[in-house]
């Protein structure tokens, strides 16, 4: 039988990929170029040249990969048989990840030596999406708890729920700014954002763009509603995939970007 037309979770997935390898190569490499160059401020106009409209366009690219992961965390809570085991999945994938993207991603200002191959400073965004994980199970419960208790009034089972959404969302919030992961509290608030709205599927995602847009007040994240439309035709169906290629793809790309830079020259160490 023919699949639905569409973009399966496969199909997804690869316009995730291939838009966060296009921002890393932004991050990684061509930042480490601009710094090389001398140049402080990749939007100074009296420095501009070609290389910085490359990283601005990649890096534009890159906002519209964490949306679509969002979406996918969420389908995959949703339809997976054990959510312990898909949180431990998380936690090791963060866990392996740490050391590539401390390499590639903590360039310091104005130079080109890295601090230490493990920064505690900043985490990945592994981290994020694990912390959103937790976040949208415990939604889940607490949703569930308020909604079967019949003593209340509607009323005030409604405003309990909702109290209990916002106390579990902050918390959440919290330990991320605490942990200073990627995307930080933002990011675990757009997860919540699309898990609640998550039977409106382009809503879901256009308030999740609006939270990473806004929170930050980052005008530059605003190329995430891009996301929009690829998960507006999501047709629900899997789609051939690969679990290894899903899971390694996020440590492997960056270390091998990373050692692009180091062949190139533009890291020492």
């Amino acid at each position: 039988m023919e699949g639905r037309k569409g973009l399966s979770t496969a199909g997804l997935r690869v316009i995730a990929m291939a838009t966060m390898l296009a921002d890393h190569i932004g991050a990684v490499f061509i930042e480490r170029v601009l710094v090389a160059n001398g140049v402080r401020d990749v939007l100074d106009m009296s420095t501009f040249s070609a290389w910085n409209v490359l990283y601005c366009v990649l890096r534009s690219a890159g906002r519209i990969a964490f949306p679509l992961y969002i979406f996918l965390m969420i389908e995959g809570f949703e339809k997976t048989r054990s959510r312990w085991k898909y949180a431990l999945r998380l936690l090791l994938l963060a866990v392996v990840s740490e050391i590539p993207f401390d390499l590639a991603v903590s360039l310091r200002s104005k130079t080109l030596t890295w601090g230490n191959i493990l920064e505690f400073g900043y985490q990945n965004v592994i981290f994020t999406l694990l912390i959103g994980f937790l976040c949208i199970w415990c939604l889940s419960y607490v949703i569930k708890k308020n909604m079967e208790v019949k003593e209340s009034t509607d009323l005030l089972r409604y405003l309990t729920c909702a109290a209990s959404v916002l106390t579990v969302m902050v918390l959440f919030m919290i330990a991320a700014w605490m942990l200073n992961t990627d995307y930080s509290y933002t990011g675990v608030g757009a997860i919540g954002a699309m898990y609640l709205l998550r039977r409106y599927r382009v809503w879901s995602i256009g308030v999740c763009c609006a939270v990473l847009t806004l929170m930050p007040l980052n005008i530059f994240e605003a190329f995430c509603f891009i996301a929009i439309a690829p998960v507006a035709h999501y047709n629900g169906e899997k789609g051939r995939t690969n679990r290894i290629i899903n899971y390694a793809f996020y440590p492997a790309h960056l270390l091998l970007l990373w050692l692009l830079a180091f062949v190139c020259g533009y890291v020492m160490l």
